[in-house]
């Protein structure tokens, strides 16, 4: 008999009559699934026949000696699936009735589409729907589970009474947030799946039966309620929603609570008015300290860049526009550095935190950042390291190793471009593929091709191979072909350099700043971009070339392999070096019968 590859999770609390009647009658071995009981201990005579009841059944029994809330028993559950070996996680309250045959349709429905959370549909006991599709109405501040709610629509929600998701996306949202204790916690973590990219489905043609408020007195609507649904709203508030939304729910704090308080009906309240007048009165204050505590402060970030200028990397700009609106960016000064508010430190380029455009100013900088290496240490503040290249592409004197050693070794993490790029050091490293270019030159015209047009753009420097370039080209017969260099030189001996060769009247310069609409202009004119990098790990520039639906030509690499493959069919052309006259003949025929349509990047 295989091994069981489905779990199901009950939490349990003070409930083992709710388990002897849901859960002792199925037989979930009959389609591979087990039963896993974590029971969040309310007294030791309860626990003791829970204990009893998952040795005469098989239950597998996770037991707590407190009671650490509903998510954090979930989250003990999974991880304890996890290691069983189990992919299908479902998620059931003890009041819940099901049968084996749900059980595995819902394992069904994960498996075929992992990226998918899937709940039946949840009758009451009395036969009504009690949960068919659930909403958040921001404005109102407020759920809604009405009937024709749709949870797979933008604000949508699964209830956590009964819902199944597969290992991957489990691990993708991080579970339940241990945040909230008992209730919202559901909401959060439908809103968390979605943000990973999941999705969620409500299967009307599964039903299960949910004995509303079976685990709480007053049929769910007791002081243990009324306090965790009135501080949880607000937890969710400061977890998802902007700042204009934040103050329009804690403004209608009061009216929910009322609510809350009145869903037992008015008799209910009447009979246990202080109790549960005090439940939401203390549970809205915690909500507000909660709210105003983790909402009104966001993340902010110290990027080692000094700000929005013409000359800015677009992919540092893209990157600042594409953050939460959680985080507020801090560009780079060494006062800012010093003397600002800031709660991570991304570096990009760490050689240019030391070098300055005089001696003068790169002795002032290199004797500055072991200063702020210092400041960064006794703040406990974070720095996170981009790997744009694996070794600066200039040389580094002594001196400056030793500096960029000291910020290797306060690196918390890195962030590469590509999966070829190894870690500095032992400090985590997280892959984040570099983005294309298509949104940033949206408003640019990009112009036909012109036939025999071959390009090279960016800044020219040694390590780029202009100079090679040049001489090949210069080699290359064809009388149809013409070459356009256009970039700003490093340093005025390049630039001498490059205009003393440049002889080849087909060869034409733009040595200078190029913006946008230039660029977008220039690579629409090529027919091939050439970029012979004499070491190329990450190439912004290729990137741009294949974002406009241009192909490039680069030295054979293994990252340049792996942008070939991402591209697709015809877009990226590479050369065993040295670069010649006839690899780029052959490589500007292979252009040419790429195929039709836009590059894949």
């Amino acid at each position: 008999m295989t091994a069981p590859s489905i779990a199901v999770l009950v939490v349990n609390y003070g409930s083992p009559r709710l388990l002897v009647e849901n859960y002792a009658p199925l037989r979930l071995e009959s389609v591979g699934a087990r039963l896993i009981v974590v029971d969040n201990r309310r007294t030791e005579a309860e626990s003791a026949q829970v204990a009893a009841l998952a040795e005469a059944h098989g239950w597998e029994l996770l037991a707590n000696d407190g009671n650490p809330g509903f998510g954090s028993g979930m989250n003990s559950g999974a991880e304890r699936a996890r290691e069983l070996g189990c992919d299908v996680i479902i998620l059931a309250n003890p009041d819940l009735a099901m049968t084996e045959s749900v059980v595995a349709t819902l394992a069904a429905a994960v498996r075929e589409s992992p990226d998918t959370a899937v709940s039946p549909r949840i009758l009451a006991d009395d036969g009504s729907v009690w949960f068919g599709g659930a909403s958040v109405l921001l404005e109102e501040g407020r759920t809604t589970t009405r009937p024709g709610t749709r949870s797979d629509l933008p604000h949508g929600w699964l209830s956590g009474a009964c819902v199944a998701v597969h290992r991957d996306l489990w691990d993708r949202a991080g579970g339940f947030s241990e945040e909230y204790f008992l209730y919202w916690e559901d909401v959060d973590f439908s809103w968390r799946i979605t943000r990973a990219g999941g999705r969620l489905l409500v299967r009307d043609d599964i039903e299960v039966v949910h004995a509303v408020g079976g685990t709480q007195e007053g049929r769910g609507k007791s002081p243990t309620y009324v306090y965790w649904n009135t501080r949880n709203r607000l937890v969710f508030a400061a977890e998802h929603l902007d700042a204009r939304q934040r103050r329009r729910w804690r403004r209608g704090s009061i009216p929910y609570a009322r609510a809350v308080m009145l869903r037992g009906g008015r008799r209910e309240w009447l009979r246990r008015a202080v109790p549960l007048t005090a439940a939401a009165v203390g549970g809205t204050i915690a909500g507000l300290r909660v709210s105003r505590r983790g909402a009104e402060r966001k993340l902010a970030v110290l990027q080692s860049f000094p700000g929005r200028g013409s000359e800015t990397n677009p992919y540092l700009l893209q990157l600042v526009d594409s953050m939460s609106a959680e985080v507020e960016t801090v560009y780079f000064s060494w006062p800012a550095a010093f003397l600002g508010r800031y709660d991570l430190f991304h570096v990009h380029w760490p050689e240019r935190l030391i070098r300055g455009t005089t001696p003068v100013r790169t002795l002032a900088r290199q004797a500055l950042l072991p200063l702020l290496l210092l400041r960064l240490a006794a703040t406990g503040t974070p720095v996170v390291r981009t790997l744009h290249n694996l070794a600066s592409h200039e040389g580094e004197g002594r001196l400056e190793r030793a500096l960029l050693a000291l910020l290797e070794r306060r690196t918390a993490a890195y962030l590469r471009l590509n999966p070829f790029t190894p870690a500095p050091t032992d400090a985590p490293i997280v892959t984040v593929k570099h983005g294309d270019y298509r949104p940033w030159f949206a408003g640019h015209a990009v112009p036909a091709p012109v036939p025999g047009r071959l390009l090279f753009f960016g800044r020219v420097r040694p390590y780029k191979g202009v100079g090679e370039l040049i001489a090949a080209y210069t080699a290359l017969p064809d009388a149809g072909t013409t070459l356009r260099i256009v970039g700003k030189a490093g340093t005025a001996d390049e630039e001498d350099r490059v205009r003393s060769t440049a002889t080849d009247p087909r060869i034409t310069l733009q040595l200078g700043y190029a913006s946008d609409a230039d660029l977008a202009r220039e690579i629409g004119e090529a027919e091939l971009v050439v970029l012979p990098y004499r070491a190329v790990h990450n190439s912004g520039a290729a990137i741009l070339a294949l974002s406009l639906d241009r192909p490039v030509l680069l030295p054979r690499t293994e990252v340049v392999g792996w942008l070939a493959d991402e591209a697709g069919d015809g877009w990226v052309h590479q050369y065993e070096p040295p670069l010649t006259a006839d690899r780029l003949s052959d490589a500007l025929a292979a252009a040419r019968r790429r195929p039709e349509g836009a590059c894949a990047l």
